[in-house]
């Protein structure tokens, strides 16, 4: 499984001031039988720019990613293990990405800011309830 760890500090914002936020990373985590989670393994880490907001998969295991970094916005495509192999930058922040299913299942959809957005790629989408 793939969790997003986001700490932008927003909890701490309505009781403190001069907060910082916290951990930026994409993590992996192994699943056991009984759904129990293994160690954590950080396979991207945003140091101190802001990470991941919503994400989805291909059928190949590739990690498409709406990374919201003032610095660098766009979605990002990392392999299995984080290497990123692919960056589509977008003019605002992105907010999620979702392969569409049937005859879309190459169409990646993106909300940039506040836009909707469609694209084709040459992938599938990877829809775990649909199987």
């Amino acid at each position: 499984i793939y969790i997003a760890e986001t700490d932008n500090g927003s909890a701490k914002a309505d009781i403190e001031t001069g907060f910082e936020s916290g951990r930026m990373t994409l993590n992996s985590f192994s699943v056991a039988d009984d759904g129990s989670l293994g160690d954590k393994r950080v396979l991207v880490d945003f140091g101190d720019q802001t990470g991941i907001d919503g994400m989805t998969m291909d059928t190949d295991g590739r990690i498409y990613a709406a990374v919201r970094s003032d610095k660098r916005p766009g979605i990002a495509v990392f392999s299995p293990d984080g290497e990123e192999l692919d960056f589509l930058p977008t003019l605002d922040l992105p907010t999620n990405c979702c392969f569409g299913t049937g005859k879309e299942i190459n169409r990646l959809y993106l909300t940039i800011g506040n836009g909707f957005y469609r694209i084709w790629t040459n992938a599938k989408g990877y829809h775990p309830a649909l199987d």
